[in-house]
């Protein structure tokens, strides 16, 4: 019986094994793109957080991009535990599924202006939200509303987006490859678009989870 559930549990261990090593390849290959993706995250964040913070200018159009991101949260209110999780991961997903947005990162040269400006915004909208929350609720329970979660999340969209501009640099040079009939660019470059871009909807699982129902807890106890 014993050996049957060790042949059972290797049975499982070995395909997250194989894909956890391909997970770890792909993010070698792609460590330019995904420091690219950091660099544009937070500088658009600490840009953003300045902003708000001293009144300067842009600070006006970064409020209304708060307030547009405000209504679009609307759509999480009144859920809680396991359908506030699905409903969070399912956004978060989004460029996974959604046509319209699919088709957008999918186009050549487009798709990479498009992706560029989402991780611009992304990361500008977690800088203002620091930037409006801070003085309001204090450093403690801001850090209890984004730490638990963030730390997942955020390697997670990071994954996602140098997925996104993995794919449109491979198409770019498959355009320039036939353009000049010199054949096809490595194949590897899809691989490495599916495992980041799987990598990261499982991550982006286990931090709406943790946003959902331990993040909640944890900023409670910071109130109480």
């Amino acid at each position: 019986m014993r050996g049957l559930f060790k042949t059972f549990a290797q049975a499982l261990s070995t395909p997250a094994v194989v894909w956890a090593r391909l997970a770890k390849h792909s993010v070698k290959r792609a460590r330019t793109l995904a420091l690219a993706v950091v660099i544009l995250y937070s500088s658009s964040g600490l840009v953003a957080y300045w902003c708000l913070s001293q009144g300067a200018p842009g600070s006006q159009v970064i409020e209304g991009v708060l307030e547009g991101a405000a209504r679009r949260m609307e759509q999480f209110r009144g859920l809680s535990g396991l359908d506030l999780a699905a409903a969070i991961f399912l956004n978060n997903i989004r460029p996974l599924y959604d046509p319209a947005l699919l088709l957008l990162w999918l186009l050549p040269g487009m798709g990479l202006v498009i992706t560029t400006l989402t991780v611009v915004v992304n990361g500008a909208l977690l800088g203002a939200v620091i930037a409006k929350r801070l003085p309001e609720l204090g450093a403690i329970t801001v850090a209890a509303c984004l730490v638990p979660h963030g730390t997942i999340e955020l390697p997670a969209m990071v994954l996602l987006f140098s997925a996104m501009l993995c794919w449109q640099l491979f198409t770019i040079r498959l355009i320039g490859f036939a353009i000049r009939r010199a054949g096809y660019p490595s194949p590897l470059s899809l691989l490495d678009v599916v495992t980041l871009a799987s990598t990261s909807v499982v991550l982006f699982l286990a931090a709406a989870l943790i946003e959902a129902l331990i993040t909640p807890v944890i900023v409670a106890l910071t109130l109480y």
